[in-house]
């Protein structure tokens, strides 16, 4: 079994920096210290925050406090540490801590810290090919791997199977079972659109 968790950065989120553009690596900014990170999301990017926080300002206009994001703002006390955050709760400055657990014999089978702004998916096959490399050592084979939500993926399904694993993970909230106007045949592992074109399973 699978899980994380965050762990609180000694860092405070009110002492935040703004990170200094990229392109100004060679100039000495007295703002900022010589080994800030840069800001490296691209304008696009940028542009799309901007209106996502012009959009909060709007619909809260008397609420105090600035907003912050990981692409534009850095902890000049803990540069490592990412701004993370869940529904019903405050943003703080943090780490993220994921496990694995032998459920049967209540046992921890690996432990690692990483960025709290890494989505669970991305951690889930690095954590699983390290705990059965680990477990393979004592000569225990893994066969299942259950994790929440968090960690759904196509390509996580995929790496799972290709590993001989079944993954016991439920598909996000966004996920649908089924699409209205698409016929699924199953001979040729295919759907036909309402428009009548096939759209082959690659």
């Amino acid at each position: 079994m699978i899980d994380s968790a965050y762990i609180k950065a000694n860092a405070s989120m009110s002492r935040q920096k703004r990170k200094p553009a990229i392109w100004s690596s060679e100039t000495t900014s007295s703002l900022s210290k010589p080994n800030a990170p840069r800001l490296t999301a691209s304008a696009d990017r940028l542009q799309h925050i901007h209106r996502f926080h012009k959009n909060i300002k709007k619909a809260a206009p008397n609420k105090t406090g600035r907003l912050f994001s990981n692409l534009t703002h850095y902890s000049p006390t803990d540069p490592d540490a990412r701004i993370a955050f869940k529904t019903g709760k405050p943003r703080q400055l943090a780490y993220m801590t994921s496990v694995s657990v032998d459920a049967s014999q209540h046992v921890i089978t690996h432990i690692q810290a990483g960025s709290a702004d890494r989505r669970d998916s991305r951690n889930l096959i690095p954590i699983v090919d390290t705990t059965q490399t680990r477990l393979a050592g004592f000569g225990i084979l893994m066969s299942n791997v259950v994790a929440d939500a968090g960690y759904s993926s196509g390509e996580n399904y995929e790496h799972l199977e290709d590993r001989g694993l079944i993954g016991y993970i439920p598909p996000h909230g966004k996920y649908k079972e089924e699409r209205s106007g698409f016929t699924y045949d199953a001979e040729s592992d295919s759907y036909t659109c309402s428009r009548g074109k096939q759209l082959a399973f690659d």
